[in-house]
């Protein structure tokens, strides 16, 4: 193989692509707002735990917050999900970055958070009586 003839155009080439890599946003929290306010007491926040009692549906906006200088845009995809849904689960909507919260049963869990399909964290969620 005669890397020699292509060596310094392909060296050109993967570094400009390692540069453009480390220039997008970089998940540091999710920022989650009720759409209306809840008829009981609930906690909801990025950083977590999400505190809300069995038997209630919320809906949320939710924006994924960058903890570097590049913000994140609306064509970046937010997926939500549950890892037990048998105590907590979460539908999306047809609304963007809307979704809705909803305590199942009694008990702990997390919610997962995936940007662009990656996986950035997993809230800590916590369903009382």
């Amino acid at each position: 193989m005669n890397i020699s003839a292509h060596g310094p155009i392909s060296i050109s080439i993967l570094l400009v692509l390692i540069l453009l890599a480390g220039c997008g946003p970089e998940f540091d929290t999710l920022e989650i707002t009720p759409i209306e306010p809840p008829p009981v007491s609930v906690s909801i926040s990025g950083e977590g735990p999400i505190i809300m009692p069995a038997e209630m549906a919320l809906a949320v906006s939710v924006r994924p917050i960058s903890g570097n200088d590049k913000d994140y845009d609306g064509y970046d995809g937010v997926d939500l999900s549950s890892k037990d849904e048998a105590i907590f689960a979460v539908a999306p909507t047809n609304a963007g970055r809307v979704f809705i919260l909803m305590g199942i049963a009694v008990g702990t869990t997390c919610m997962e958070v995936r940007i662009n399909g990656k996986k950035e964290a997993c809230i800590d969620v916590q369903v009382t009586p």
